[in-house]
């Protein structure tokens, strides 16, 4: 029932979860946020009569409470209020200087140390990504690809896109710029209906997994290297596929050497909380029911700290942000791109003022996960995730997360 002119249900929630037998009472994680799951089985057809019979709808993609839900068919005056809530949220996160507790935090917790202000903010926040003999480049992979070229550095002619069905990426910009590249375009959905750049560029309609990879990048034309042997050297790999991100690209670094990787990263996790979903068979199947209710689960991909200490660990340091995706490249390239290991606190930071990605958690939540002390930041996440899992039919299926 609707009621008291509030433009959603609440009081038909528990209804909901007592007919499907999930019966959940509303509880706090430690640190007194509200759990993101609460809200998250919050159904988009429970509206009031007023809101069913109005006449001006339209699609559209809210956030509500930490949810990302696709909205058929919504009213547009309800639409106006869940936008200018989540607007009103996203300015109450930010802040001007940065408070000493917070700066503590971030160089006892931090990986990368290079804070230079400048940096950051032509790393990380600008949409600029690089600039070449006179001339700005829009798209950060084909600034790297020429810089390198026109240093006299080795390329291949190889990139893979893992999550490459939208076309609309920097491995598709850098197939785009150079017809006579080698690349393989991987994701399940398939092409969607466009062409690829040029004939050189191989899809494979196939959900890409640690598993599978060698016989994904074989139907490219890539073969896996021989066990035992050094990795097969290529030029950049870009990694999105809202799953376990980290995961396939620990199982990439084993089969091939890229110069620089993009990944997208889960920014709802801020440093110094390592967070990535492992790979389970059962994840996409699970995914697969919730994408027609509209339900987008937030324990996706990995965070930013978790990705930076994977790839310190193969000799790549961060270098930059690109959209909604990190940019990792290795360091004996410095010398012609530039040295790496930004700060990884101040990109994540500049990302979410430059309002360059998308969470999917609510940005009271965040806030407080980017300013309580860095265990109890865990131990709140580490409670809103399993509960977040548990409803949404993910429980059991790993994630790692640590400090």
């Amino acid at each position: 029932m609707h009621g008291q002119g509030h433009p959603w249900p609440w009081d038909g929630v528990q209804t909901l979860l007592a007919s499907t037998r999930r019966v959940h009472t509303p509880r706090k994680c430690p640190g007194g946020s509200n759990s993101i799951a609460d809200k998250c089985l919050i159904p988009t057809f429970l509206l009031g009569r007023e809101e069913r019979n109005t006449s001006q709808r339209e699609d559209a993609t809210v956030q509500i409470d930490g949810c990302h839900i696709g909205w058929r068919n919504a009213p547009v005056h309800i639409l106006r209020n869940f936008h200018a809530l989540n607007s009103n949220r996203i300015k109450e996160r930010r802040s001007g200087n940065e408070e000493a507790p917070l700066k503590n935090k971030r160089l006892l917790w931090r990986i990368g140390n290079l804070d230079q202000k400048h940096i950051v903010e032509e790393r990380c926040s600008s949409r600029v990504q690089g600039r070449l003999n006179g001339r700005a480049f829009s798209s950060r992979s084909v600034w790297m690809y020429e810089r390198l070229r026109s240093a006299g550095v080795a390329v291949s002619g190889w990139i893979v896109n893992f999550g490459a069905g939208g076309w609309t990426d920097p491995m598709h910009e850098l197939a785009r710029h150079n017809p006579n590249m080698s690349a393989i375009f991987v994701d399940p959905q398939g092409t969607r209906g466009q062409r690829p750049p040029h004939s050189r560029v191989h899809f494979v309609q196939e959900a890409a997994s640690p598993v599978n990879l060698c016989s994904v990048l074989s139907r490219g034309g890539l073969a896996c290297s021989p066990h035992g042997s050094r990795a097969t050297p290529i030029d950049f790999v870009k990694i999105d596929i809202d799953s376990f991100d980290c995961a396939l690209a620990k199982a990439i670094l084993r089969q091939a050497r890229p110069k620089a990787v993009w990944i997208a990263v889960n920014i709802a996790v801020p440093p110094p909380v390592r967070f990535s979903r492992q790979w389970d068979p059962r994840f996409f199947e699970v995914v697969k029911l919730l994408g027609p209710l509209g339900r987008t689960p937030a324990t996706l991909g990995c965070s930013t700290s978790a990705a930076v200490a994977l790839f310190r660990e193969e000799g790549y340091g961060l270098y930059a942000s690109d959209g909604q995706d990190l940019v990792f490249v290795h360091g004996d390239l410095e010398a012609h791109v530039g040295e790496v290991g930004v700060d990884e606190f101040l990109c994540h930071r500049a990302i979410m003022d430059a309002d360059l990605t998308l969470s999917f958690v609510d940005g009271g939540h965040v806030s407080e996960w980017i300013e309580d002390d860095a265990s109890e930041v865990l131990r709140n996440i580490w409670c809103n995730f399993t509960l977040h899992d548990y409803l949404l039919g993910l429980d059991g299926m790993p994630f790692a997360m640590s400090v």
